[in-house]
């Protein structure tokens, strides 16, 4: 666990000030909510988001654009693998994703790869495919991306439109 060497007082109603420069670090907003875990005599404050509830969605979702367009669909959230289509699902959900992932993901920008790439989903786990990915973002902040891939023919016009979809769907979800 890092240090901030930041002490702050309890005050009568069991509040506590998190210092501006940590709030501004870590992207919390005003109003925004924060998750509070124990760990051993540990307290962890987390910022919260609503996309962590919504791995069951996400999974009917990838079901549904598998099952009725042939598709193969990977979802994440900022850390990790969420929901994949069949093809994937064993193997990569629950795992983190790639700095490659990351990045793009923090960059808050589409990415298309229409040529075959190896594409590093999660960590250590490169796939030769052609896909879309795009972030989903609620409020400014970045929740996770959707990636739809192939890897026996370039991705198109409609596997962006679905991607789109897809997101969108996510973002209204959480937006509620």
């Amino acid at each position: 666990m890092k240090s901030t060497g930041v002490v702050r007082r309890i005050d009568e109603l069991g509040r506590i000030v998190v210092p501006k420069e940590i709030r501004r670090n870590l992207g919390i907003k005003a109003f925004e909510q924060l998750e509070i875990f124990i760990e051993d005599e540990s307290i962890i404050l987390k910022k919260y988001s609503n996309f962590n509830k919504l791995d069951k969605i996400a999974n009917i979702l990838v079901d549904i654009i598998t099952n009725n367009f042939s598709k193969d669909i990977i979802i994440t959230d900022r850390e990790k693998i969420i929901a994949a289509s069949n093809k994937y699902k064993n193997e990569y959900v629950n795992q983190s994703i790639s700095g490659y992932v990351e990045k793009a993901m923090n960059e808050r920008k589409r990415v298309i790869e229409n040529n075959f790439f190896d594409l590093e989903i999660g960590k250590s786990m490169l796939e030769k495919v052609s896909f879309v990915m795009l972030p989903i973002l609620v409020n400014s902040d970045v929740l996770g991306v959707v990636i739809i891939l192939s890897d026996k023919e370039k991705v198109s016009e409609l596997d962006e439109k679905l991607a789109k979809f897809v997101v969108n769907f996510l973002e209204k979800i959480v937006e509620e």
